[in-house]
């Protein structure tokens, strides 16, 4: 079976932010990186809804890449190029607001009753639950 790659007009009408992570790329590499941009910069419309066919829809997207190692599926990661500023303003802004109602709460109730912490970007929560450790 053949694996076509998507036609290249398509990355000429792309808007500046996605030309500029795609154009460091060719082919299946390209590719990816395009599907990744667009299903990472899907996450940053938290508010944002519509109706279809009498159902509410949400922009949020989710891809899978398959394929098999050393395949090229690492350039997934240079998505979040797009969305890193929007991460760490969100998820600072989130801590500081967690931090400011467990100083006024008991420790065990702070987990419940504090607002929760917000991310983009999974990775980087994760590594900050790791070197943040009490």
């Amino acid at each position: 079976m053949e694996r076509r790659l998507f036609d290249g007009n398509i990355y000429h009408r792309l808007p500046e932010g996605l030309k500029s992570v795609t154009e460091l790329f060719d082919g299946r590499e390209k590719d990816i990186v395009l599907i990744s941009s667009v299903t990472v910069l899907s996450n940053c419309f938290p508010n944002v809804a519509g109706f279809y066919d009498g159902d509410v829809v949400y922009p949020h997207l989710y891809s899978v890449i398959v394929a098999p190692p050393a395949a090229g599926k690492g350039v997934m990661n240079h998505a979040r190029i797009l969305i890193n500023q929007i991460h760490e303003t969100v998820f600072k802004n989130s801590l500081h607001e967690y931090q400011l109602c467990a100083e006024k709460l008991k420790p065990k109730q702070s987990d419940k009753s504090c607002p929760p912490i917000k991310i983009k970007i999974l990775l980087e929560f994760y590594n900050y639950l790791i070197y943040n450790k009490d």
